[in-house]
């Protein structure tokens, strides 16, 4: 059996599923591990997770989900590294998070089967499924109004505005996204508080100016 764990996500990454639909699907979840780990194998896959919309405290010591953990939605994403890089597939088409596990692993399978009638020369197919994480990534803010919605999203507020006018809201707003997202924190993310810094920082010079 191949390794992964499970894991919580703070944002869905895309647009969501605005009616989850009932899968089609018959397979046992075992099937569906067994599908999945063939095909993250074609991918040389390491480090697999699973994230899921759970509390940190519905995952177990062993990184697998509680039998009676509460999921709150049933989006997955599965992330993983591999010869093409860090791939992320999110998945919340139906009202099972195992239904969305089975659509990933097809969907994989898919990608793969692409190399077989020789269109794609250096697995391009998966280069779309990288930008999703690159986008997390990205170094820079275009404009303040980007920065802005960036950080008070993070920010534990919650509060939405197109701007920010004084350093003091700047701050406590800044205050609050680190703070939950801090690494020392349950779910936190070392990514997205080097966006929040760098979003506070696009700010902050412009305010003074």
């Amino acid at each position: 059996m191949f390794q992964y764990q499970f894991r919580p996500y703070r944002m869905w990454p895309v647009a969501k599923t605005r009616f989850p639909e009932r899968s089609r699907f018959k397979a046992e979840w075992t099937d569906t591990l067994d599908l999945l780990e063939r095909e993250l194998d074609h991918l040389s896959a390491r480090d697999v997770i699973l994230q899921a919309d759970v509390d940190e405290r519905e995952i177990r010591n062993d990184g697998m989900l509680r039998s009676n953990a509460c999921v709150r939605s049933d989006g997955i994403v599965l992330t993983f590294q591999s010869s093409q890089g860090t791939l992320s597939f999110p998945c919340d088409k139906f009202d099972s998070w195992k239904d969305n596990v089975r659509a990933i692993a097809l969907s994989l399978e898919a990608l793969r089967k692409v190399d077989r009638y020789g269109v794609t020369k250096n697995a391009e197919q998966y280069r779309g499924w990288k930008a999703l994480e690159d986008k997390s990534k990205a170094g820079s803010f275009s404009t303040q109004l980007e920065a802005w919605q960036f950080l008070n999203r993070h920010a534990e507020t919650g509060k939405f505005e197109n701007a920010v006018k004084d350093r003091e809201t700047l701050k406590k707003i800044h205050r609050s996204a680190v703070t939950r997202y801090h690494d020392d924190t349950t779910g936190g993310s070392e990514e997205i508080v080097k966006r929040i810094n760098e979003a506070f920082e696009y700010i902050d010079k412009r305010l003074e100016s």
